[in-house]
């Protein structure tokens, strides 16, 4: 567990915030911080793929609670990762 996620707090201010730094697996990030805070885990979509079979684009929403974001890349994995991070970007946002 990173050290930003070992206390957890009651109070507001004692609640780890959203890492703001990009990293490789930001959906594990997402779920581990959401998963602190004693919220609900972010839930995954795949919308749409484009492209030929041998270069196909994913399409993939990232929903928790009313928020949405969608990302794309080259595999499932990636547009999963994307749509986290841009996700993590509008909590870290919202915090301020």
């Amino acid at each position: 567990m990173s050290p930003e996620l070992e206390k957890l707090g009651t109070l507001k201010e004692d609640i780890p915030k959203p890492p703001t730094e990009p990293t490789l697996n930001p959906s594990g990030v997402l779920s581990e911080w959401r998963f602190t805070r004693h919220s609900s885990l972010p839930e995954y979509r795949v919308v749409r793929k484009s492209g030929p079979s041998h270069s196909k684009t994913y399409f993939m929403t990232c929903k928790l609670s009313d928020r949405v974001t969608e990302g794309e890349g080259k595999s499932k994995k990636a547009a999963k990762n994307d749509a986290a991070q841009k996700m993590l970007q509008i909590l870290e946002d919202e915090e301020l």
